[in-house]
């Protein structure tokens, strides 16, 4: 009887301590200690570095993020099909009004549609934020966008503040915006 006691002893030892191995290898690292590295840590999470996406517009242009450091962006994931997505645009079109003279940029993400299906929402809602091609969805992908409509709320340094999947209603986006634009964020 004691060696079976022994031996179900030894096996929970060694499961907790592989456990404990896997959890330390597979941890996500802290943002201090991915501001200590000298590599730029991301991660489609609060507290990270927004991944980078370069994307094209309805216009033509390119857009990368990384280049509109400095500023507050707000980026939103949707699709013309979505029916909550077409509920919460009027509210993206009002907050950036609202808030386009503190310098926030809306980036609305079309995920995998025709250019031509993109241009009809923008059109039918007259956004006049940018609206960015993700045709092959490798952006959406980058930020594990696995429901639409999906928000990212990216502070002045590039760090997500936070996110939301769902839709949105002018309220709840403009308690969110205070987490990234300047001025609310210091607590003016």
């Amino acid at each position: 009887m004691k060696t079976d006691e022994r031996f179900w002893y030894g096996v929970m030892a060694v499961a907790i301590l592989l456990g404990g191995a896997w959890i330390w290898v597979s941890r996500v690292p802290t943002s201090e200690s991915a501001a200590a590295s000298s590599e730029s840590t991301t991660a489609p999470q609060k507290g990270f570095l927004a991944p980078d996406m370069d994307l094209m517009t309805l216009d033509g242009d390119q857009i990368r993020l990384s280049d509109l450091r400095g500023q507050p962006v707000l980026i939103n994931f949707w699709a013309s099909w979505c029916g909550p997505c077409r509920a919460e645009m009027p509210h993206f079109q009002a907050a950036y009004e609202a808030h386009a003279d503190e310098g926030l940029v809306v980036l609305a993400v079309n995920q995998m549609e025709a250019p031509g299906t993109a241009a009809s929402f923008a059109k039918e809602f007259d956004l006049t934020f940018p609206v960015l091609l993700d045709s092959k969805g490798d952006v959406s992908e980058t930020y594990k966008v696995w429901g639409l409509p999906t928000s990212f709320f990216v502070d002045v340094d590039g760090v997500i503040r936070d996110l939301f999947t769902g839709p949105m209603t002018g309220g709840l986006i403009e308690s969110k915006l205070e987490m990234i634009l300047p001025d609310k964020a210091a607590g003016d």
